[in-house]
């Protein structure tokens, strides 16, 4: 027992120490997962309890009873969480099958884990957020809400933005089967992405990579997993949910990527075409000017727009001008990638939208 209880002991030190960080300010979450600054909240696999994980021990909670299906949005408010599920896709027999369509629900879970059902028989719940007034969840491209003391479901909006395409080095190479690379997300100079592998229609894989976008070494693998159509029957593997703080990143309930303390970041971006006008995108024949709003700039610091160099015109230590570069021009509007390096070495980076006016009018 008490070799164990070292042992236990020596695990939660060596997580604590692994990243080296002050108050870890939540960032963003991608899938179902909520997260505060100290804890991060969600289903580790089907079928199990929502847990809560301490970001600074790594021990984990249970505070909810077991959930059957796949818990797939998650949100946070107070003491309370709202979770959504989803239908998922079993690999037991000759072909797939799955759960059950439309028997899924939005729930509360309270302080004491007592689950109550707030709307069942539901399709895909994809996201949950609520304000003062009411509970919303995504569900077949459409937001649906409930008021919070109760009452009748109701659409509220449809979703209907469409992001721009990515282009961004993601050093990927597929010997077989059908690849896509699609990033889930940009932290600083992380960017994480997915590659799924179809080999047919009974087999198939999937992986997260993490790539630094400020030096030249190769992805690392955060995630991989892989499916047949044959028993046992288990559900086909997902890339899991990932939370990102200030001190790095989470991929389910193990902190992967720990970020390297540094005062550079970036804030927000503003666009000015012909350096007049606002715009939401840069024009692919370049000479707009780029308005960067962040910390730790100098007089050393450069600025690269889809690898290209884009003349710092002005600086502060908040605020940088460049003017941005002529770009590889695209059919559709494309997200690009900006890197900022100051004199001390520091690196971070953003998307920035690049759209040409002459091909839109083309393609039409």
């Amino acid at each position: 027992m008490r070799v164990a209880r070292t042992t236990r002991m020596l695990a939660a030190l060596l997580f604590a120490a692994a990243c080296q960080c002050g108050a870890a300010a939540p960032v963003l979450t991608s899938g179902a997962v909520a997260q505060t600054s100290e804890a991060i909240y969600l289903q580790p696999k089907r079928g199990d309890a929502i847990v809560r994980v301490d970001k600074a021990t790594g021990a984990q909670t249970a505070v909810s009873p077991p959930i059957a299906r796949t818990v797939s949005a998650i949100n946070r408010d107070g003491e309370t969480l709202f979770v959504g599920t989803k239908t998922t896709m079993i690999s037991g027999g000759f072909f797939p099958t799955y759960d059950g369509f439309n028997e899924n629900f939005v729930a509360s879970i309270d302080a004491n884990g007592v689950q109550t059902t707030i709307a069942d028989h539901r399709g895909d719940i994809t996201a949950i957020a609520h304000d003062a007034a009411y509970l919303y969840w995504s569900e077949g491209g459409v937001t649906w809400r409930r008021a919070r003391q109760g009452g009748a479901v109701e659409a509220s909006a449809r979703t209907a933005e469409i992001a721009p395409a990515l282009r961004l080095p993601l050093q990927r190479v597929a010997k077989s089967g059908l690849v896509t690379d699609a990033p889930a997300f940009l932290a600083g100079p992380w960017v994480v992405y997915d590659e799924s592998v179809w080999l047919d229609p009974h087999a198939s894989a999937k992986a997260r990579y993490a790539l630094n976008l400020c030096d030249a070494a190769p992805p690392v693998t955060i995630y991989s997993a892989a499916y047949r159509t044959t028993p046992p029957a288990d559900p086909v593997p997902e890339s899991p949910p990932m939370a990102v703080d200030s001190c790095g990143i989470f991929v389910a309930a193990e902190r992967k990527i720990c970020f390297a303390p540094q005062t550079l970041a970036i804030e927000n971006f503003e666009i000015y075409v012909a350096g007049l006008a606002r715009s939401p995108a840069l024009r692919s024949a370049g000479g707009d000017v780029v308005v960067i709003h962040g910390r730790g700039f100098d007089a050393a610091t450069t600025v690269d727009i889809d690898g290209q160099l884009a003349p710092v015109l002005a600086w502060s230590e908040t605020t940088l001008s460049v003017a941005a570069p002529k770009i590889a021009p695209a059919t559709t509007a494309v997200s690009v990638l900006l890197r900022v390096r100051n004199g001390a070495g520091e690196c971070t980076a953003g998307l920035v939208t690049v759209a040409d006016p002459r091909r839109r009018a083309a393609s039409r």
